[in-house]
């Protein structure tokens, strides 16, 4: 729903259904991550090539509130309703290029694309892109962007009808990006939904080293440029929509923060002005306080500070802390009164960051205690009081800090995992001190012969 005429933002309803169209090599994988966050798990369509998107059935996709994925525009023929479409663009000589040496890196998983593996071993740049038979080449985001020509216009690719219908396409769009300016467009992304910004991210799928189009020959870059004519066209027309929207948007955050005009805002202070609008966008959803709140980490995540979502394949979803030491989750309001807090951490890459952590509710110190401890995991539990819960925030916030993160693969050489991490977290639940109609979330512990003894023991001290 856009909230008011003219206004590039938008607020998705429970009617809505979010649909990114992921164009190869456009930064889409760590696009789709941010995405993820914002979305119970259950509310994602794993379909995520065109091949298992036809496969659901439209009841199935029916179900779903965000469909992200290598799908065309005319997804829209499978669902109850045209979705809310969102992109990412970007320029087409550093995405052929960007694909060709992905394709030499990587070997499919699907047996489909075993032939352009070969082809992009065996071949140069310049032969790859000139090779009719290798998909993916020629004028690929206008493509992705108006495929309901193909049919028509398969025969040729170079038709000027595919531009304009991509164009007329990409005008509905809620939200289009470009890769090249990837920090601003996860910033013009979180002011059109209203969701929090982002001071750092995982940067998926990035190659340690790549070719660069300054190092390549004039003949390469014209061969690949004359196979993207439309391509460039449409990159172009992006670019200057993004633009556009993203000066919109710095002009609406100062006039609406009375933040003094300026040329040029620092990232800070975009950040600064976008959590604002954050918490207004938050606050005019005038949502009611609620006295108890469970969450675990397949539910939508608000905040700052988390890596992705794991343990889907065993059903047992966690989220690491990082890449900073700052992991901020925003909950619903909670009723002012004084309110037990437990969570759970089943990992640490070391003891000391365990130690060092340290919880805040809406700014306030919490202190806390393990209630329960094992080889695996540590439930600590805290009392949060009632006049932390007044605050002027429309959540709550709760703010767990450590003071390093780093990798598993620094403690364990044979871990190939580098990202900077700090504790893993599947669980925080908050209800009233002494409820006795609540169910702790960690209550199976208390019949454990290891929790008993040592509720004992601390009990004698």
């Amino acid at each position: 729903m856009v909230m008011e005429s003219g206004s590039i933002e938008y607020q998705l309803t429970d009617h809505d259904q979010l649909c990114f169209i992921h164009i190869p090599k456009t930064a889409g994988t760590t696009f789709t991550a941010i995405l993820d966050a914002k979305f119970n798990q259950a509310e994602i369509c794993p379909a995520a090539v065109w091949s298992e998107l036809t496969q659901l059935s439209p009841e199935e996709l029916a179900h779903y509130k965000l469909l992200r994925g290598h799908f065309y525009y005319y997804v829209y023929k499978f669902l109850p309703q045209k979705p809310v479409y969102i992109t990412m663009l970007r320029d087409p000589i550093e995405r052929v290029i960007s694909g060709y040496e992905f394709m030499r890196r990587h070997r499919p998983s699907r047996p489909e694309g075993l032939p352009t593996h070969e082809k992009a071993l065996t071949m140069s740049l310049k032969e790859y892109v000139c090779d009719p038979s290798v998909p993916g080449i020629t004028n690929a985001q206008t493509r992705h962007l108006s495929m309901n020509l193909y049919k028509e216009l398969s025969d040729d690719l170079n038709h000027p009808k595919w531009l304009e219908s991509a164009k007329e396409n990409l005008e509905e769009f809620a939200f289009v990006g470009v890769t090249e300016r990837f920090d601003n467009a996860m910033a013009l992304l979180a002011y059109v939904f209203g969701w929090n910004p982002l001071l750092e991210y995982q940067n998926l799928m990035v190659a340690p080293k790549r070719l660069r189009q300054e190092s390549l020959s004039a003949d390469v870059i014209e061969a690949i440029a004359e196979r993207n004519q439309l391509d460039i066209a449409l990159y172009q027309f992006a670019k200057e929509k993004f633009n556009v929207q993203y000066d919109q948007m710095l002009q609406n955050l100062s006039e609406q923060f009375n933040y003094p005009a300026s040329d040029q805002l620092e990232p800070q202070q975009i950040y600064t002005l976008l959590e604002k609008h954050y918490e207004y966008r938050h606050a005019i959803l005038e949502r009611s306080p609620v006295p108890q709140f469970l969450f675990d980490f397949n539910q939508a995540l608000l905040g700052r500070g988390w890596h992705l979502r794991e343990g889907l394949e065993r059903n047992h979803v966690f989220r690491w802390t990082g890449p900073g030491t700052l992991s901020t989750l925003d909950l619903p309001q909670l009723e002012p009164q004084d309110t037990t807090i437990q969570f759970r951490i089943i990992n640490t890459v070391a003891s000391d960051i365990l130690e060092s952590l340290e919880l805040q509710v809406n700014g306030c110190k919490i202190s806390f205690f393990p209630l329960h401890s094992d080889v695996i995991t540590t439930v600590f539990q805290g009392e949060i009081p009632a006049s932390c819960l007044v605050s002027e925030l429309p959540f709550t916030r709760l703010t767990f800090k450590v003071d390093r993160t780093t990798s598993l693969h620094s403690v364990d050489p044979t871990n190939l995992d580098t990202r900077p991490v700090g504790l893993a977290f599947d669980l925080i639940q908050l209800y009233p001190v002494n409820s006795p109609e609540t169910t702790s979330a960690v209550s199976f512990l208390f019949d454990n012969p290891a929790w008993q003894e040592r509720s004992l023991s601390s009990n004698s001290i």
